[in-house]
């Protein structure tokens, strides 16, 4: 066979076996052109062991709002949630917590007056700290 031919081949198994990834749309995960659809909410990680969860008012609209992330060496996945006046939580942003593989990791996200921080730390090889501040 030539190499065109190898290439042809090569392209069209590719493109038989290639899967398009979930696409986000507001707070659901709408799967590849079907109707399933996955709703992200506060329940999901309310006592999932591999997220710790903030509680304050992010917004500074009065309601406390809340902020979930994955624990340390466990993730980079970071969701605000919104209150509500009806003690509802409705996501409002999915993000990363500025995690690394083998290198800084979430410690802590503090409140401040512009928003949110969060703080993390490289311990290893000395002590290194990063503070990213979030602004609503």
């Amino acid at each position: 066979m030539n190499k065109i031919t190898i290439l042809v081949l090569l392209f069209s198994f590719l493109l038989a076996n290639c899967q398009k990834k979930p696409i986000l749309k507001n707070d659901r995960v709408e799967a590849n052109n079907t109707e399933k659809v996955q709703t992200i909410n506060l329940n999901q990680y309310t006592n999932n062991t591999n997220y710790f969860i903030k509680t304050f008012d992010v917004n500074k609209d009065g309601i406390k709002d809340k902020i979930v992330s994955h624990n340390r060496y466990l993730g980079d996945e970071l969701l605000l949630f919104l209150g509500d006046k009806g003690s509802n939580y409705n996501l409002a942003l999915k993000s990363t917590n500025f995690s690394e593989d083998g290198g800084n990791q979430i410690t802590d996200i503090k409140e401040t007056k512009e928003g949110f921080e969060i703080i993390t730390q490289f311990p290893d090889r000395g002590y290194l700290q990063n503070t990213i501040l979030f602004r609503v």
